[in-house]
């Protein structure tokens, strides 16, 4: 049941008032293996690389949060660690915060590709939002761990109705990806299996989404 639209507000680092309500819930909804260090969180945030935007209550509260981690010269906008907290899923709230993202990224274009890596489930609320799947046997590395965790990589539809995305540009994607984002060595065994899995073309699926029951 929705309970209305929520307030947004943008943090610029960790002096921005809500910034520790925003630590406990990235800490909160995220396994440590899936977490960004903190001070990384904060140093690109200051630096204006990641739009971090929470949403609020009627009372302040933080009921949820997003980051955009803008690198537009590696040909993609990447929509990461949104959360909501417990009280106020299925209200809404998540719906709210992808639409501002795909808005914001509307508007600006920093990029060809919005994209965005979910477990299958989460990857529903995506692509009610106007995600669509790669057809891709995707697998994430843990950050500071071993093991992988498979995931489902979706992209904002370009407007020019692109139907897929070629090897050579998806390789250098997903190549920054986990070593800018999921901090592994670009040796690492996982992200060259994961290179290997891309064929030389992965079509971006378009099928609808039943709506919810």
């Amino acid at each position: 049941m929705s309970r209305g639209a929520a307030a947004m507000e943008t943090l610029t680092g960790p002096d921005s008032p809500h910034w520790a309500p925003f630590l406990a819930l990235y800490h909160q909804a995220f396994p440590a293996v899936e977490r960004e260090p903190d001070e990384l969180v904060a140093a690109r945030t200051e630096a204006g690389r990641y739009r971090l935007r929470v949403s609020l209550d009627g009372a302040g509260a933080v009921t949820g949060c997003y980051v955009v981690d803008r690198v537009p010269e590696k040909g993609y906008v990447l929509l990461c660690y949104v959360a909501v907290q417990p009280r106020w899923r299925r209200s809404g709230v998540g719906r709210q915060l992808c639409a501002d993202a795909v808005e914001w990224f509307n508007e600006e274009a920093p990029a060809p590709l919005l994209l965005v890596e979910a477990k299958p489930r989460a990857a529903r609320l995506y692509r009610r939002s106007g995600f669509a799947r790669l057809k891709l046997d995707y697998r994430v590395p843990h950050i500071d761990a071993p093991g992988v965790e498979p995931m489902e990589l979706l992209a904002l539809p370009a407007a020019d109705g692109t139907a897929a995305i070629d090897a050579d540009s998806l390789a250098r994607i997903i190549r920054h990806l986990f070593v800018d984002g999921y901090l592994v060595p670009v040796d690492d065994k996982r992200l060259q299996s994961q290179l290997a899995r891309i064929p030389a073309q992965t079509r971006i699926e378009h099928a609808p989404v039943p709506a919810a029951g």
